[in-house]
């Protein structure tokens, strides 16, 4: 039988193996969290402005402008409306919509028991999320 020796292998090559192996475990251990990242359901839809036009003096359209960045129309719920001072309000109509992909406006008319001037802080739900934004609205 014969026996061939094998020479012993450096800590130099080790060394250079593990150095070369090693953004290739680590790119293969953060690909799974980024392709899970790209294809989970996240909803983002902004308000970005809101415009308000007095109809009378107590009458209130407010323009809700919208971005969705999804591909699909999502929910928009007006949650409540306060101020300014201790002004109630009528229920919105509407009280929700679908704020379609992109670029969107709402209008939602509201009646106010008093002509009180100020802020009126309007707290609305958007993929599960509150969101609050106000408007100034005046006689």
């Amino acid at each position: 039988m014969t026996h061939t020796s094998v020479p012993p292998v450096s800590r130099r090559a080790v060394a250079k193996g593990a150095a070369w192996s090693l953004p290739v475990v680590a790119f293969a251990a953060s690909a799974p969290a980024a392709r899970a990242s790209v294809t989970a359901d996240v909803c983002v839809v902004d308000i970005t402005g809101v415009g308000v036009k007095t109809v009378n003096g107590k009458t209130v359209t407010l323009t809700f402008s919208t971005q969705n960045y999804e591909s699909s129309a999502r929910q928009v719920t007006i949650v409540s409306v306060a101020g300014p001072a201790n002004t109630e309000w009528s229920a919105p109509s509407p009280a929700s919509w679908q704020a379609a992909p992109g670029i969107s406006t709402q209008q939602v008319t509201l009646t106010r028991a008093n002509n009180a001037n100020g802020d009126a802080v309007v707290t609305l739900l958007a993929c599960g999320a509150n969101t609050t934004t106000s408007a100034y609205v005046s006689r």
